[in-house]
């Protein structure tokens, strides 16, 4: 009797680990915006960059994560705040003010290092090490840091901040 629940609880546990494995390769890469909102910190992500030129920009988003989009939103206008997604309300109001030309980068990497909720409130701050062409106030070179707020029932930039190192 115990030879037969020792076969069959490894049997489950191998299709129970199956299962997992599937899930994990090929589930929903959707950030867990549940486990933020319970003011989870989440430090494990992909650090692959995420590159976007002047010349190669497209107004959908690369990705199904609306937090990753609402940031890459906010890069794709700070470089062409002319594109028809870059409206008020939609990205931080400086960033789609006039700038010098010289001013707004023509490049930006970035990769996600940390996404971190912000204490008593249900807005997070998306930390990422960027690179950028430009000066662009210093919000797309080290350290950037974007405040992301849920307005309308999506992730939008609420502000840019950027570490001094």
């Amino acid at each position: 009797m115990l030879k037969r629940i020792l076969i069959v609880s490894f049997f489950v546990l191998l299709a129970i680990g199956g299962i997992s494995a599937i899930y994990f390769m090929t589930g929903d890469k959707k950030t867990n915006i549940g486990e933020i909102a319970k003011g989870k910190e989440i430090t494990e992500v992909s650090l692959s960059f995420n590159s976007y030129g002047i010349n190669n920009l497209k107004e959908n988003c690369s990705s199904q994560d609306e937090i990753f989009c609402a940031i890459e939103k906010t890069v794709k206008c700070s470089i062409n705040p002319k594109l028809s997604i870059c409206k008020k309300g939609e990205v931080p109001s400086f960033v789609l003010g006039k700038t010098e030309d010289d001013v707004r980068p023509k490049n930006v990497s970035f990769a996600v290092t940390k996404i971190k909720p912000t204490a008593e409130t249900r807005d997070i701050s998306v930390y990422t090490k960027s690179q950028c062409d430009g000066s662009w106030f210093g919000l797309c070179q080290g350290t950037v840091i974007y405040s992301l707020s849920m307005k309308d029932g999506y992730w939008k930039v609420i502000n840019v901040y950027a570490l001094e190192e």
